[in-house]
């Protein structure tokens, strides 16, 4: 019999919900009036919202998230959204974009790196509205060899973002030659290293610049080619030094 009760009033529960939710979709009470979006930095608001227009005067309760998702995530440069809602009738969507780490030119082909391994298509405009740090090969490295080098080195690259974003915050470019690389930072800083120690030799500079108090801007030029030293030359003073 108490079982029988629970049915019941789980029964009317359920058509109670339906009758409202019908009624509300007559009276247009949580009728989309609004849309919301937030988050884009690079992207552009006003193309999406041409695009989700059509979501206005439905049913707040009954928009389609699927092609909400897919109208978003066609464009490269966003990576997910979050949709919520605002009663009576606004819809919120959080847009999470593309956020690369580097701008890589081999050829004539550009492309984005961010720091889980997406790799998305690029160009020269797009990264003057990113400004991320640019890659690219020095002549001597044949086109062939570039992609190879490229890996080789890409993981350890992504890793001083992660890990020394101090000074990956100035690095400008970054030239690569088959042993060695050279990194320009934004205020003309020169340092060289090679491919095959980057995280080792990051590692080296961070400590440093904390032993020193300095930011890597103080240097004209940095070689992290020797073993066992750092040699330095300090920009206000025109002094070479030898770190250890």
């Amino acid at each position: 019999m108490k079982k029988t009760k629970i049915f019941i009033k789980t029964i009317l529960m359920v058509i109670t919900i339906f009758i409202a939710n019908n009624y509300c979709s007559y009276i247009e009470l949580f009728q989309v009036e609004e849309i919301i979006i937030e988050g884009n930095k690079y992207t552009n608001k006003q193309n999406f919202l041409s695009k989700i227009d059509d979501f206005k005067l439905e049913n707040l309760f009954k928009v389609d998230l699927d092609r909400l998702d897919k109208l978003f995530e066609s464009n490269k440069y966003v990576d997910d959204i979050d949709v919520g809602i605002l009663l009576p009738s606004t819809i919120v969507i959080q847009v999470y974009e593309f956020q690369p780490v580097y701008f890589l030119q081999i050829g004539e082909d550009y492309s984005f790196i961010d720091k889980n391994d997406k790799v998305i298509v690029g160009s020269k405009e797009a990264n003057q509205i990113y400004k991320s740090p640019k890659i690219y090969f020095s002549s001597s490295v044949k086109d062939n060899d570039q992609r190879k080098l490229f890996k080789l080195v890409k993981q350890s690259l992504v890793e001083v973002f992660e890990n020394y974003n101090q000074i990956y915050a100035e690095i400008k470019h970054i030239i690569i030659y088959d042993e060695l690389m050279v990194i320009k930072s934004k205020h003309k800083t020169k340092i060289t290293l090679y491919n095959s120690e980057i995280s080792r030799k990051f590692n080296h500079l961070s400590q440093l610049i904390t032993k020193d108090k300095k930011s890597i801007n103080e240097y004209e030029y940095i070689d992290l080619t020797k073993q066992n030293k750092i040699i330095v030359k300090n920009r206000e003073i025109n002094k070479w030094a030898a770190k250890r």
